[in-house]
């Protein structure tokens, strides 16, 4: 456990910046779709 510990705070800028921009990449993800069909049931 203390090694993974050890590892963690070598990339401690990683592990807060990545979870929210997947987060955002997620809702891109869904939201694209939506808003294409949208745009092709008013086009």
């Amino acid at each position: 456990m203390r090694k993974i510990f050890k590892y963690f705070r070598t990339v401690k800028k990683e592990l807060y910046t990545i979870p929210p921009l997947i987060l955002i990449e997620v809702l891109f993800e869904i939201l694209v779709p939506i808003f294409m069909s949208q745009l092709i049931d008013k086009g």
